[in-house]
């Protein structure tokens, strides 16, 4: 089993190719701006996705991040945010997502469970927002996490967690783990390695 240090590999969104491609890009050209001793996959959701929205204007698509949005129905109707809204060509869509860590240890076993909870939560999120022909998505980026004390071997760990994340059924799929940042870490007080990070969409 060896390391797939990029991928992109999309189903029902095949528009979305070029996008992440574009994504995978501006995550290493920010982590390069940086000197690799940096990461956006080390910051919040809210970072994240301005990430994304970059590789969909590098792509000559539109992108438009936290805006209002309607939510819910009736008299649960209420006033709440949208995380994203993409425009490609005709296409138009809105999406929520979320932050998740990853447990990527020789120990871990609850990495595709948690996964899909995360991509569960995003989905129900969007699914209450207001659209008007738009295409719904479901967004997770997620960082695998991998104790220090087993950085000897992190790209067999990372083949391993990779290979448990293509199982998961999702619309797209992309990730960045640059050779630069496969042992990435914090102070000396942190006690786990960021090798990069992970993106999948569900389609509603």
């Amino acid at each position: 089993m060896a390391l797939i240090p990029e991928l992109v590999k999309s189903k029902e969104l095949r528009s979305f190719n070029t996008v992440l491609w574009e994504w995978i890009k501006v995550v290493k050209q920010i982590a390069a701006t940086w000197s690799w001793d940096d990461c956006p996959w080390w910051y919040t959701e809210r970072a994240l996705v301005s990430t994304l929205a970059a590789g969909v204007w590098n792509s000559r698509g539109i992108a438009f991040e936290e805006y209002s949005n309607a939510k819910g129905r009736g008299r649960e109707r209420y006033t709440g945010r949208c995380d994203l809204y993409i425009k490609m060509g005709s296409q138009e869509f809105i999406a929520e997502a979320k932050r998740l860590w990853s447990q990527g240890s020789r120990r871990a076993k609850q990495i595709i469970p948690k996964i899909e909870e995360q991509l569960s939560q995003a989905r129900t999120d969007i699914k209450n927002a207001q659209g008007e022909g738009e295409t719904k998505l479901g967004i997770v980026f997620t960082v695998p996490i991998i104790p220090k004390s087993e950085a000897d071997e992190v790209e067999l760990l990372l083949a391993e967690w990779q290979n448990k994340v293509k199982s998961i059924q999702v619309s797209s799929l992309a990730w960045v783990f640059p050779a630069k940042t496969r042992r990435l870490s914090g102070d000396k007080r942190d006690i786990y390695i960021y090798p990069g990070v992970a993106i999948l969409i569900q389609r509603l």
